[in-house]
């Protein structure tokens, strides 16, 4: 889910070559942008990489993503401040998009499941973005 490409129009390309049918919505993932500037690093980005970032949400949503999908559970993504995930958000909800999460916290892995739930809705309140939670699968990290 969080990994969904910034670049749609490849992405939906392939699909129409290999015949897959028009029920098909794709989000950009937050993992495949922090992964696009190479960044798995437990550190903020700079202004140039969060420019970036920005980008190619503005990319993705311009290409047909219906929003923002952020795995905030799994690196490289769990090393993102909320601020970081928020300065997307604005981006794809200023596009109409919506926010689709794998919160950070669902039990006691990291900061809880009731601060983990507080991000998901500052990171909808602040960014403009209709928010949706996600379950984790599988186990935890």
């Amino acid at each position: 889910m969080a990994n969904g490409p910034p670049d749609l129009k490849g992405e939906f390309a392939r699909y129409k070559a290999q015949g897959v049918g028009t029920n098909i919505v794709s989000y950009v993932g937050f993992g495949a942008i922090r992964k696009a500037g190479d960044r798995d690093a437990a550190r903020a980005p700079t202004p140039d990489e969060l420019a970036k970032e920005k980008a190619l949400t503005v990319q993705g949503m311009c290409e047909g993503a219906i929003g923002l999908s952020a795995g905030l559970f799994y690196a490289p993504q769990i090393f993102a401040k909320t601020d970081e995930v928020i300065a997307l958000a604005r981006e794809a909800g200023a596009r109409g998009g919506i926010y689709d999460t794998h919160q950070r916290d669902e039990s006691s892995y990291s900061i809880g499941l009731i601060a983990s739930t507080k991000e998901v809705l500052q990171i909808g309140r602040e960014g403009h973005i209709p928010g949706a939670f996600l379950p984790h699968q599988g186990a935890g990290p």
